[in-house]
C-alpha cells in the first residue's frame, strides 16, 4: 500500500475566496471557519506533485490576512517589459528572466530580471580570467549591465518587492549588487508597483553608472580583511569551499565577484539575501 508524501493534502479546495494559476504557481485560499465563525484570515493552499499518490493536489502552506490578495505576475511582467521598451532601456527582443524556487515545495516566491539596454566596462581585463566563472571568451574588460528586479509571492512568503540591480557579464545572468543601486521597495500592490516603474523611468539612475564603474575599479586594488572573510568563508558548503581555494581573484571585487556568482547560479531565492548580506559588508568595507 502506497503512502501519499503529503497525508493533509487534497485533490481540491471547495469554496476558494480566490485562486490563481500560472508559470509561477498555483495557488489558492479557503476562509478559515471556527466554530461556526469566520476568524477573518484564509488558508493558503499550493498545488505540488504528490510523489506517493502521483497525481497534483493542494497541500496548505500558511495563513493570511481576508483583506489580503496576491498580485499577479504575469500581467505586470509584460506591463513592466512594454515600458522599458518604450522608453528606450530594453530592447525590443528582451524577455525576463525567472528564477523560482523550486526546492522549497512551500514557496511560491519568484524573481523576474529585465535586463536594460545599458553597460558600462572596468579599465582592465577580468583579474579571474581563465576560471570558468570569469566572462566567457576573449574579453579585454569586465562589462557590468543594470537590470530591473521583482521578487513576488502568491503565498504571504514575500511581497512584491523591487529594485535596480546590476549584473557581471559572465553567461546568461551574473553580478547581482543591489546595494549599488538604492534600496529595495516593498510594494504588496499593483498599483504601487507602477508607481515605482514611474520613479523609475525619472530618475537619472544610468548617470550612476560611472559611480558605479569608479567603485569595482578601486574594490579590484583592495583587500578584504581577515576579520570579515573569517566571518564569511566558515560558511561555505565543502564544493563552494573548494571552489574558493582555487579562485585567483581574492580582492574585495574578486570576492563579491564570486559571492555573486554562487548567489545567482547555485543559491535558491531563500539563500540569496545570505549571499547578499555578505556582498553589502564587502562593499561597506570597500568604499
Amino acid at each position: 500500500m502506497r503512502t501519499a508524501r503529503f497525508s493533509n493534502g487534497v485533490a481540491n479546495v471547495d469554496c476558494p475566496a480566490f485562486t490563481l494559476s500560472d508559470q509561477f504557481a498555483t495557488v489558492a485560499a479557503k476562509p478559515i471557519i471556527q466554530h461556526g465563525m469566520d476568524t477573518g484570515y484564509l488558508m493558503m493552499y499550493k498545488k505540488v506533485k504528490d510523489r506517493g499518490l502521483n497525481e497534483e493536489v493542494f497541500i496548505p502552506v500558511g495563513t493570511v490576512s481576508k483583506d489580503w490578495t496576491p498580485v499577479q505576475s504575469e500581467p505586470l511582467i509584460e506591463e513592466i517589459r512594454g515600458r522599458l521598451i518604450e522608453a528606450g532601456l530594453a530592447d525590443e527582443d528582451m524577455q525576463p528572466r525567472v528564477k523560482l524556487a523550486s526546492r522549497n515545495i512551500r514557496s511560491t516566491t519568484h524573481r523576474i530580471d529585465f535586463e536594460l539596454n545599458k553597460s558600462f566596462e572596468l579599465p582592465f581585463a577580468p583579474r579571474d580570467g581563465g576560471h570558468r566563472m570569469a566572462p566567457i571568451g576573449n574579453m579585454d574588460r569586465d562589462v557590468y549591465k543594470p537590470r530591473v528586479t521583482f521578487w513576488n509571492g502568491y503565498t504571504g512568503c514575500c511581497g512584491l518587492r523591487g529594485g535596480l540591480t546590476v549584473m557581471r557579464m559572465v553567461c546568461s545572468n551574473g553580478l547581482v549588487v543591489p546595494v549599488f543601486t538604492g534600496q529595495i521597495y516593498n510594494l504588496h500592490t499593483s498599483t504601487a508597483a507602477g508607481i515605482f516603474v514611474n520613479k523609475l523611468l525619472s530618475l537619472s539612475f544610468l548617470t550612476g553608472m560611472k559611480e558605479m564603474q569608479a567603485f569595482l575599479t578601486k574594490a579590484a586594488d583592495k583587500t578584504v580583511s581577515p576579520e570579515l572573510l573569517e566571518n564569511i568563508v566558515p560558511h561555505f558548503g565543502k564544493k563552494e569551499l573548494e571552489e574558493w581555494n582555487g579562485y585567483p581573484d581574492h580582492s574585495a571585487g574578486g570576492v563579491i565577484n564570486f559571492l555573486s556568482y554562487q548567489q545567482t547560479h547555485v543559491a535558491t531565492i531563500a539563500a540569496e539575501s545570505k549571499y547578499q548580506g555578505w556582498i553589502n559588508q564587502i562593499v561597506r568595507e570597500a568604499a
